[in-house]
C-alpha cells in the first residue's frame, strides 16, 4: 500500500462584494450567506465530462463547510490483457482537491493538488469564476473575489527596524471585510465602489510614518490579498530604497481526512484557519 502524504493547503480570503443600491430579488443579507448559498449550489462550468464543478459539499457546524473543487476531462487509459497485450481505452478522470472554508472569517483552505494545477491560485481562480456564475450571485448582484493571503511577517519586520519611513503605498479592494481596518481601509473601500473601481491605492508621504499605523495597514490588506510597499532608510544617512511585499502565501499541513470522520477533521482545519489568519491579521 501506498503511503499518502500530508495535505499542503494555501489560504485564500473569499469576499462577497454587495452593491450600494440591494437588488430586489435577493433575500440574503451578509456576505456569509451569499458565499454559503454559492457552494451549496454546486456549479459547474461546462457538460459531463469537459467540466470543472463543485462538489460533495458538507456542513461543519457552526460556521464551515467542507467541499471538493476538481475537473473532469478525458483520458486514454492503457491496460494489459491476459495475452500480454496493451490495449488502450478513452474514459472520464476527474482530478480533484479538498476544501475548506470558514465562513464566518470568510478564509478558504485549498489543498494541493498539481493534477489540478501547479499553482494553487489557478484553483482558486476557478473557484471564483464557478461561485460567480451562481444563481444566488447574480440574483444579489454581488461581485465574488477570492485572493491570496500573504504573510507580512518579514515586511512588517523591515517597516519596525527602519531608521525611519518616508512613503507608503498600499491597495484597498471593494467594501464587505468583516474585520475592515476602521481608520483608513474602510473610507478607501467605499471610495472605490463609489467611483466604480474594483481597487485603489493610496499613498502616504512623510519625513518619518507613524510605524504603528503601516503595520496595522500592511496586516489588514494582507488580510484581504492585497501588498504594500514603502520605502525605508535603514540609516540616517542612506538614502530611502524602495521594498516591496513579498507574496509568501500562508499555508498549512494536515492529515487526509478519513471517511469516516469527515466533520470531525474539517472542524479541525477550521480551527487551523482560524490561528493562521489571526496571525496575518494582528500578528498573534
Amino acid at each position: 500500500m501506498v503511503e499518502q502524504k500530508p495535505l499542503l493547503f494555501t489560504l485564500f480570503r473569499v469576499q462577497a462584494h454587495f452593491p450600494e443600491q440591494m437588488t430586489l430579488l435577493g433575500d440574503l443579507t451578509t456576505p456569509a450567506d451569499i458565499i454559503r448559498a454559492a457552494l451549496l449550489e454546486k456549479p459547474s462550468d461546462g457538460a459531463h465530462g469537459a467540466s470543472w464543478r463543485i462538489g460533495n459539499v458538507t456542513e461543519l457546524p457552526p460556521n464551515g463547510l467542507y467541499f471538493a473543487i476538481g475537473k473532469e476531462q478525458p483520458k486514454n487509459i492503457g491496460s494489459v490483457d491476459g495475452l500480454g497485450d496493451f490495449h488502450n481505452q478513452a474514459t472520464i478522470v476527474a482530478p480533484n482537491t479538498h476544501a475548506v472554508i470558514d465562513l464566518g472569517y470568510q478564509v478558504i483552505a485549498i489543498a494541493n493538488n498539481a493534477e489540478l494545477s501547479s499553482a494553487p491560485k489557478a484553483v482558486a481562480n476557478k473557484l471564483q469564476k464557478l461561485m460567480q456564475a451562481t444563481d444566488v450571485v447574480r440574483n444579489h448582484s454581488t461581485k465574488i473575489t477570492i485572493e491570496l493571503i500573504t504573510d507580512p511577517t518579514d515586511f512588517v519586520e523591515i517597516l519596525a527596524a527602519a531608521e525611519a519611513v518616508t512613503k507608503f503605498q498600499v491597495t484597498y479592494g471593494l467594501p464587505n471585510v468583516w474585520d475592515v481596518e476602521q481608520d483608513f481601509q474602510k473610507p478607501m473601500q467605499d471610495t472605490s465602489r463609489a467611483m466604480g473601481a474594483d481597487q485603489a491605492t493610496a499613498t502616504f508621504s512623510g519625513e518619518d510614518l507613524d510605524r504603528d499605523n503601516l503595520i496595522k495597514l500592511a496586516r489588514a490588506s494582507s488580510a484581504v490579498g492585497k501588498r504594500s510597499k514603502a520605502w525605508v532608510k535603514r540609516s540616517k544617512k542612506q538614502k530611502p530604497v524602495p521594498v516591496s511585499q513579498k507574496e509568501n502565501p500562508v499555508t498549512l499541513s494536515a492529515e487526509r481526512p478519513e471517511e469516516s470522520q469527515p466533520v470531525r477533521w474539517g472542524k479541525e482545519i477550521v480551527k487551523l484557519i482560524r490561528e493562521l489568519y489571526k496571525s496575518v491579521r494582528l500578528g498573534d
